[in-house]
């Protein structure tokens, strides 16, 4: 057998592969939607039993009981201006005396609340170093004020 020979058959046999291949040829050929459907009930269940509806993963917080009538608590109330000028209960500072009014009140009352009111001009920066300077001076209960936004519906 010579080399064109075999060469002459496979081509053949690939042809006759081909034929029977063809797209043109018109078998009846249809899809079995039955497992398409299963599959889809299968990813259903899957993702309906790894989802959770609602999680709550936050902070745990002991919150405090409301009364109806608050009872009005002594706190101190640090203001911080746009010109980053600091006050202590409507009392305009510099600040080193500032740093030393902190230390006091905080010395003679530990577990006074510290109320910051910073104007929303400033930078975080500004904010951070009034907070470092209530946590030096040793306060420990110091919370942001903020206005409550109303969105419009």
């Amino acid at each position: 057998m010579s080399l064109s020979s075999v060469k002459k058959q496979l081509y053949n046999l690939f042809m006759r592969y081909l034929s029977n291949r063809s797209p043109l040829k018109s078998n009846n050929q249809t899809i079995d939607l039955i497992p398409l459907i299963d599959v889809v009930f299968i990813l259903l269940i899957f993702f309906s039993v790894s989802t959770t509806l609602k999680s709550n993963h936050g902070l745990e917080l002991n919150l405090p009981d409301a009364s109806p009538n608050p009872q009005k608590t002594a706190q101190l109330t640090i203001h911080v201006d746009a010109n980053n000028r600091l006050s202590i209960n409507q009392v305009v500072l510099n600040p080193d005396q500032f740093q030393r009014q902190l230390s006091t009140v905080i010395q003679a009352q530990p577990s006074i609340p510290i109320v910051i009111r910073a104007d929303n001009s400033l930078t975080y920066q500004s904010v951070i170093t009034v907070l470092d300077r209530v946590h030096k001076a040793g306060g420990k209960h110091a919370v942001l004020a903020t206005t409550r936004r109303y969105d419009a519906p």
